[in-house]
């Protein structure tokens, strides 16, 4: 795989193992609206869209970093999307209908992690517990009844934790990988409003 990525960024297996359990998710779906937040250079949204693009409507990719925009612009040429350059827990731009939000969101939590001597790349590894649940609490208010999110994380402990104190998830499914898992949350009935 051949994309284009800043100099402090590469994509990692677990981005790959995310879209293999997300387009089985899929299948059978039809006309679907993915978002791909925190996209980095676009692969999760790519990939995705690369084995499911007949029945893809549009993936959209949301990147808080603006040195990500013109990698994205670059190797999402092909792909039916709009890109968003912004913070996904301030965004209001984007719609509330979609039937996958995939992320691979930064893995380690700055309360309990050293921060890496380049911001760029830091601000690709760690997020603070607070701003992660957020995080969760905003795919949420952008999915379908019938949505999914799917996303990958290194601490299992604090996402079941999350899932315990929050109404706004069940969790459909989980799989190991490496030093991941991967979850697959489907929305409950409570409606959140960001």
């Amino acid at each position: 795989m051949n994309y284009s990525q800043p100099s402090h960024y590469r994509f990692n297996e677990d981005s790959l193992a995310l879209v293999d359990h997300a387009v089985k998710k899929a299948v059978g779906m039809t006309d679907l609206k993915v978002l791909d937040v925190g996209a980095g250079c676009g692969v999760i949204g790519i990939e995705f869209y690369k084995q499911l693009k007949e029945f893809i409507v549009t993936v959209d990719f949301i990147e808080v970093q603006n040195e990500f925009y013109d990698h994205l612009s670059v190797n999402t040429e092909d792909v039916k999307s709009r890109v968003y350059i912004e913070s996904w827990l301030n965004v209001e731009s984007l719609d509330t209908d979609y039937d996958l939000v995939l992320s691979n969101p930064p893995y380690f939590f700055t309360e309990d992690s050293r921060p890496s001597p380049s911001p760029l790349r830091d601000n690709c590894r760690r997020i603070r517990k607070e701003d992660f649940y957020l995080w969760l609490n905003k795919a949420c208010g952008h999915l379908k009844k019938s949505g999914y999110f799917l996303f990958s994380f290194r601490d299992v402990d604090e996402v079941h934790l999350y899932l315990e104190q929050s109404r706004l998830w069940s969790l459909e499914n989980s799989w190991k990988k490496g030093n991941c898992t991967i979850f697959c949350l489907k929305k409950s009935f409570v409606e959140y409003k960001y």
